[in-house]
């Protein structure tokens, strides 16, 4: 609805008209900012209603969480504070690491408790340019 706001040339005409023109100008504008009232709270309980319902999520609501949609809740980060101590070893040590050497004291084929072995080579080894699943046995820096 548009709203008609009467000029000063209509207050005025409506003025020499008389008493009755004048209140009939001022009630055709009461008129308008009612109806304009009624369409501004009927809007205000529209919106209200779907902030209401994009507020509502899978965690406070009884909605399944594939209701959520693709943008997932971020975590709260960590409440603890970071310590005042600095991070690693003593000062002045150090630290000893296993490295790869360039000739292993031997080798083992991988095996996992959890899988069946079987006695057949692997098909797409060959495919991804690998020959076997081999892990290299490596003798700590220090120990002999």
């Amino acid at each position: 609805m548009n709203f008609h706001m009467p000029t000063d040339e209509d207050i005025h005409t409506a003025f020499e008209q008389g008493e009755a023109a004048v209140m009939a100008l001022f009630h055709d504008v009461a008129a308008q900012v009612t109806k304009l009232a009624q369409q501004l709270a009927k809007q205000g309980a529209i919106l209200h209603e779907l902030q209401a319902r994009l507020a509502k999520s899978s965690r406070n609501s009884s909605q399944p969480p594939s209701s959520d949609g693709y943008g997932k809740v971020k975590r709260t980060e960590s409440l603890r504070k970071a310590g005042e101590k600095p991070n690693g070893g003593q000062p002045g040590h150090d630290g000893q690491t296993l490295m790869a050497s360039e000739r292993p004291i031997g080798s083992r084929p991988m095996r996992s408790p959890a899988v069946r072995i079987v006695r057949r080579p692997w098909p797409r080894a060959n495919r991804w340019g690998m020959k076997s699943a081999r892990c290299s046995i490596f003798q700590p820096s220090g120990s002999k």
